[in-house]
């Protein structure tokens, strides 16, 4: 249960309750938490939490000091499950959890299936930037690395807007071969082009009304850019082998992993497109800027694993999270949800411990704490560390061993040995 006010906490003992102070909080707990109520006292912002609680199926209980009845009567219309008028009795407040309890069982909640969770000060900016430009009508730019979440964060940006029951449509640019990009943003008519068997309706006209998500723009050619730069200020497009203008009403998000200004100016992007796109500029944190979050996203992944596959939940060791907190993540919060299915897939113990993280990410963390990670001893300690240093050579050395032998300093016949003691498993093998 999620509250915005402490003393709830009085009168509904026996539940699960957790407050936030703040909107952006909010919305952070409500996606990681997923809770059977909301109980919520009436704030500038309560038309946007309203609109995501009915996306997500989860009640909404508003605590308003206006004793109005109109007034609560359009909170109702805008969402609300039951409306409080302040003060009120203890007995009313549970007779509306209670209902609202019972409409959550049997109706069930929604799900985001979002990893925007967290509660760093960089995730709490991310979720108020949504919040602010879910509420305009203009192009977005959304910067991260991959693996951070950018098509979530369009997502979000979707189901908080006016245009959130008009259609999501997606389309990764650099999954698409540049011959046939535009066929899948503008369609094509029937005999357009070799093997154009009929008639297909393109992305643009898929999601008019909605909003179109366009990944990796960066990969985008300039030809392409061209006819994209047009459809969005004019809002008209034309289907290939077609002389008929079709209008749209679409939004666009844009993401990208590059860096788009040097590419402007290498003359790889239009600078013209840049400048159209990025009318607001949303960034998305790679994972080791907010590690505080790392836990957290463990759990959420976890529970959401075993719930979907019927499997135990697992604990982890302070060892075992050391190591992830120390973790530079390349791969950001995707690496870390793969890695978490793994390790629920794998492991066989009720707890996860340092033995159970891959050897590659050992390698990854500090080099000072990397070695004693997971000692008991001293001879634990220069096993691991002698582990770890061969590891990270045939990483170097691209898994070449006659190569890592030698800069190794041993007989090759001994870094096999070596490898066999360890159990390290070889990668690609070159001579």
């Amino acid at each position: 249960m999620l509250s915005s006010k402490k003393e709830i906490k009085d009168f509904l003992k026996g539940y699960e309750i957790e407050t936030v102070s703040s909107s952006p909080e909010a919305f952070s707990k409500i996606f990681s938490s997923n809770p059977e109520v909301i109980i919520a006292e009436e704030e500038g912002w309560i038309g946007d939490l309203l609109e995501a609680s009915e996306d997500e199926g989860i009640p909404v209980v508003v605590i308003t000091l206006d004793r109005n009845i109109s007034h609560s009567v359009d909170l109702i219309r805008e969402g609300a499950f039951d409306v409080l008028i302040y003060p009120f009795k203890k007995e009313e407040l549970i007779l509306s959890v209670e209902k609202a309890v019972n409409r959550t069982k049997v109706h069930g909640k929604g799900k985001w299936g979002f990893s925007l969770v967290g509660e760093a000060e960089v995730m709490q900016k991310l979720w108020e930037d949504i919040r602010r430009v879910s509420r305009a009508d203009t192009t977005v730019l959304i910067k991260g690395e991959s693996g951070s979440g950018k098509e979530l964060v369009a997502r979000a940006i979707h189901l908080l807007s006016a245009r959130k029951k008009a259609p999501f449509v997606s389309l990764n640019c650099a999954a698409i071969p540049e011959e046939l990009i535009e066929s899948e943003l503008f369609g094509h008519e029937r005999g357009s082009f070799t093997g154009a068997t009929e008639r297909k309706i393109g992305k643009f006209e898929a999601a008019n009304r909605g909003i179109l998500f366009l990944d990796e723009i960066g990969e985008m050619s300039l030809k392409t850019q061209v006819r994209l730069l047009r459809a969005i200020e004019t809002g008209e497009i034309e289907r290939i082998g077609s002389n008929k203008m079709i209008y749209v009403d679409v939004r666009i998000i844009a993401a990208t992993n590059r860096n788009l200004e040097r590419l402007v100016k290498e003359g790889r992007f239009r600078e013209d497109l840049y400048y159209r796109i990025g009318v607001v500029i949303i960034k998305v944190p790679p994972l080791r800027k907010r590690k505080e979050d790392i836990p957290i996203l463990f759990n959420y992944f976890m529970k959401k694993f075993c719930e979907e596959n019927n499997y135990p939940e697992k604990e982890i060791s302070q060892k075992a999270m050391d190591v992830l907190r120390s973790y530079s993540w390349p791969g950001n919060v995707r690496e870390l949800k793969n890695l978490v299915e793994r390790l629920m897939t794998m492991v066989n113990s009720s707890v996860i411990d340092i033995k159970d993280i891959p050897d590659y990410i050992l390698v990854g963390v500090d080099e000072e704490k990397s070695a004693v990670f997971g000692a008991d001893n001293l001879k634990d300690f220069k096993q691991r560390a002698e582990k770890l240093f061969i590891l990270q050579k045939l990483k170097e050395n691209d898994w070449n061993i006659k190569k890592t032998a030698e800069v190794l300093g041993t007989p090759r016949s001994n870094l096999y040995r070596k490898l066999m003691q360890y159990g390290i498993i070889k990668g690609e093998e070159k001579e």
